[in-house]
């Protein structure tokens, strides 16, 4: 059964209430159907909505991070949240990691599809105030998304993450590729996906 509802939070500015309105009504959403489920996609550079969830934004010190980006950090790896998800929806549109020839003939070939709950906690596991239908594919701001275009993939090649990429050619087959996973899960589920005016 496909997915019931979709909304998607974006705009080109920041500051205009995009992680506040996810936090809020999918938690509301969540709890007003107790029998359907919810998932949350932070797409944010900031992770603000998986700090939200995962714990919550109080600080140790001003310059600590967040208690919920801390237990983010120490219960997802980088395969299992959002830009493992975004890696692996590049795959299975068959897109390589780069944008040229030689990237598209070495490229690892397309995997298979794409399941949206291997990258998927419960955040009510680590944060009790979240319903326990709600599930979250959480980003870890500077740990998910780097300070540069450069990162490291699991398996140690370097790669120039999706959001650095000029002119890419990847982001459409890789947004298919994310329809097909919603339309694929099973069930009553009702998707909310954060993203800020970087990643818009």
């Amino acid at each position: 059964m496909p997915v019931t509802n979709s909304v998607a939070f974006a705009n080109n500015r920041g500051g205009s209430g995009k992680t506040f309105l996810v936090f809020q009504l999918a938690c509301e959403a969540a709890r007003a159907r107790p029998s359907s489920k919810v998932l949350v996609i932070d797409f944010s550079l900031y992770s603000e909505t998986s700090g939200l969830l995962m714990g919550g934004l109080a600080r140790a010190d001003p310059l600590a991070p967040t208690k919920g980006l801390v237990t983010t950090v120490e219960h997802t790896t980088a395969d299992t949240r959002t830009e493992g998800l975004v890696r692996a929806l590049v795959l299975a549109a068959g897109a390589g990691p780069h944008d040229s020839i030689f990237g598209k003939w070495f490229a690892p070939k397309p995997t298979s599809a794409v399941d949206l709950l291997k990258y998927a906690v419960q955040p009510s596991k680590y944060n009790p105030r979240i319903p326990s239908n709600l599930y979250l594919v959480a980003s870890a701001g500077k740990n998910s998304w780097g300070e540069n275009t450069n990162s490291n993939t699991s398996d140690g090649t370097a790669e120039v993450p999706m959001w650095a990429r000029q002119h890419s050619t990847e982001w459409w087959p890789a947004a298919q590729q994310l329809k097909l996973a919603f339309e694929r899960l099973s069930g009553d589920w009702t998707v909310f996906a954060d993203t800020d005016h970087l990643a818009a």
